[in-house]
């Protein structure tokens, strides 16, 4: 990057070539500056568009994946761990309220979660109105804790929304159900993450069967 006369940074490329004479000895060399700052914009735009939900600005699928494969690649010793958020009723939302109004709530919403973490929590929208959060070096009981924050952070202060032709702001109530596991890192990452998933998807289900608005672990006795 350079800086130009107006103060901006901006991508450069430098292409560098050899002059030889006639004894093929190197007379000179030339070179040529490129301004590829379009380039790389055109790039990170790509980039973020095959990483991060278009949205909630959150992590995608594969945003996640990549995450956790950067993770693996740290031989980190912590211990990991796979939280699956999913909204309770959305579908009853979005029949009563419209499409625009619970993607609406899905930012909303991420906003919260997101609010909850720690910066080296990463947190992904993976489809519809169900999220996951990773999170290491804590505890079982830390992780819990973590994932009643998170309940909590949802339930306790309404949403607001305008609803079809009304301007008067409709009050919504949300409450999630949180399915934690514990996440390995290990040279076949495609198969323990699918564990971890499978895993937390089964806690995720029991916190679902018990009532929702609640935070259950693979760990815990059901």
């Amino acid at each position: 990057q350079l800086s130009v006369s107006s103060g901006q940074w901006r991508w450069h490329e430098l292409v560098m070539e050899g002059y030889y004479n006639a004894d093929g000895q190197l007379a000179r060399i030339g070179g040529l500056v490129i301004d590829i700052s379009q380039r790389k914009k055109a790039e990170e735009q790509a980039w973020a568009a095959a990483e991060f939900d278009a949205l909630t600005g959150t992590r995608n699928r594969r945003g996640l994946a990549n995450h956790l494969a950067q993770l693996n690649e740290r031989h980190s010793a912590a211990a990991y761990y796979l939280l699956m958020i999913d909204i309770d009723y959305f579908k009853d939302i979005n029949d009563r309220y419209g499409h625009p109004a619970g993607d609406v709530l899905l930012v909303e919403m991420a906003k919260r979660v997101h609010d909850a973490l720690r910066p080296e929590d990463c947190l992904a929208r993976l489809g519809g109105e169900e999220f996951a959060v990773t999170a290491g070096g804590l505890s079982q009981q830390q992780v819990e804790r973590l994932g009643e924050r998170i309940r909590e952070r949802i339930a306790e202060q309404a949403f607001y929304l305008t609803a079809g032709n009304s301007q008067t702001p409709t009050m919504v109530t949300l409450t999630v159900s949180v399915g934690i596991a514990p996440l390995a890192l290990s040279s076949d990452l495609d198969h323990s993450q699918a564990v971890a998933v499978a895993q937390a998807d089964q806690a995720l289900y029991a916190a679902k069967e018990a009532g929702r608005n609640r935070v259950m672990a693979y760990w815990q006795p059901r």
